[in-house]
């Protein structure tokens, strides 16, 4: 059985993200970990925490983690995170709230302590800034290490950014922590803009979950804020991108994509914040290549995966 953390700014897509792995019964869903992003810190995690009592998965843990990067004092929802997952990250839909309470434990420390109890057999799914992995990297690397992968979903190697002309909207939230992961050694699957893009999802593949049961059809009232906002600004994609539930599928399907390894860092200067680029100083050092860079994706299998499970 498959051992997963998520780690997520509970938006839209990251929804779907959970439902998909809540609807594997052979995953054990060890905790899922909240960060800022698509909204402030606390909305995620209610936001997480909500979802999971629809889902009837109260049994999972919802660890809270950072409220903004690293060299910041604060966070404010960026005008894109709004435009494409709402004030409340999930398409102004009004969720049930759950009565039970976040975990004690934070984030980081929950996520060090599964490193350490479950080393190779753990695989972390981030679909947020980097900040809490980042964080437990520098409170515990040797720890961390021991984890079987990362699977991320940011960054963009061959293709243009969504947030500027070089980067990607998770990395440039926190470029610096994304650099501490890069470059931390752990085996790392980068599930970038070059291959989300192309992962896209119609309102018509969706007319199944009209009827399948409650979940479906909430999901779907949240996604259609999202397909409004992608038939606003990409009209000519005919859909809406699939960019976190394409790194929860590679978590379990490996196959789906194809992947590139090299050493990967991220720029921290003003002009190129947040570009992930070829690590060019250690090009030479075979231990350094540890990003596995998604460049091609399996659409249809894809699909197959996700729409079949939820």
């Amino acid at each position: 059985m498959k051992k997963i953390i998520l780690d997520v700014d509970t938006g839209i897509d990251d929804c779907v993200s959970l439902a998909y792995i809540c609807g594997h019964r052979d995953v054990d869903l060890l905790g899922v970990t909240t960060v800022y992003g698509n909204v402030d810190r606390d909305a995620a995690t209610r936001n997480t925490i909500n979802l999971l009592s629809l889902m009837g998965r109260d049994e999972v843990g919802v660890y809270s983690g950072a409220e903004h990067a690293l060299n910041t004092d604060g966070f404010t929802q960026q005008r894109g995170g709004a435009v494409f997952h709402g004030l409340n990250g999930i398409g102004e839909v009004a969720l049930t709230d759950s009565m039970r309470a976040i975990q004690s434990r934070s984030a980081v420390d929950f996520l060090v302590d599964m490193a350490h109890i479950h080393g190779d057999e753990l695989t972390i799914v981030a679909s947020g800034p980097l900040t809490n992995i980042a964080q437990a990297i520098l409170h515990d690397k040797d720890a961390m290490k021991r984890c079987k992968r990362v699977v991320l979903m940011g960054g963009a190697l061959t293709v243009a950014g969504n947030v500027s002309p070089v980067a990607e909207a998770n990395i440039f939230q926190d470029p610096h922590a994304a650099k501490v992961v890069f470059e931390s050694g752990i085996p790392i699957t980068m599930i970038g803009l070059d291959v989300t893009s192309r992962a896209i999802l119609s309102r018509d593949d969706l007319k199944q979950w009209e009827t399948k049961s409650d979940t479906t059809q909430t999901l779907l009232q949240i996604m259609d804020h999202y397909f409004k906002a992608h038939e606003l600004i990409y009209p000519q994609w005919g859909g809406a991108a699939m960019h976190d539930p394409l790194a929860a599928v590679v978590a379990l399907h490996e196959d789906v994509v194809r992947t590139i390894t090299i050493p990967l860092t991220v720029l921290t200067d003003a002009q190129h914040l947040g570009r992930t680029v070829l690590n060019l100083s250690a090009i030479e050092d075979v231990m350094s290549r540890t990003v596995s860079v998604a460049i091609d994706v399996d659409v249809a299998l894809f699909k197959k995966h996700l729409l079949s499970t939820i």
